[in-house]
């Protein structure tokens, strides 16, 4: 499937190769934002339905006859303006949705994004702590008298 050079925003992806990333930060399994790119690069975006919710992210989608991968990025601020503290929780899905084979996802249940947004099953994307790595000192030898 050949990549769109034009891309536009809100495309009905629907008959397409597609991975959605649901998004629900206050966990409340009712709303959440949803972002969505199919295998031409196409991206639809929205927030609980209101697709006047356009948030700047980047998107590149490589295939080839038998794959294809999708690399995406959004600012935190796109998403909140609260800082991730240790601890945090995001509730999340990540699905995947094949015309006429069936969907995948990272948690279930899970259905195609435009039959019913299953928000019961979102799994937990939690933040964490980095161990501080501090760097060995080095160890100088002995002075030699």
């Amino acid at each position: 499937m050949p990549l769109v050079k034009n891309r536009k925003r809100d495309t009905d992806l629907r008959g397409f190769d597609r991975v959605s990333v649901m998004l629900d930060l206050d966990r409340d399994y009712s709303t959440c934002f949803h972002l969505q790119v199919d295998q031409r690069g196409c991206i639809c975006d929205d927030c609980w339905g209101d697709k006047t919710w356009d948030p700047r992210w980047f998107v590149a989608v490589q295939s080839d006859a038998t794959s294809w991968t999708v690399e995406a990025a959004i600012p935190l601020l796109a998403l909140t303006s609260d800082p991730l503290t240790h601890g945090h929780a995001w509730a999340f899905n990540v699905v995947r949705v094949v015309p006429g084979a069936g969907v995948q996802s990272f948690s279930q249940p899970a259905e195609a994004p435009e039959e019913a947004m299953r928000l019961e099953g979102l799994g937990l994307l939690m933040f964490m702590e980095e161990a501080a790595t501090t760097p060995p000192k080095p160890v100088m030898p002995p002075a030699q008298p």
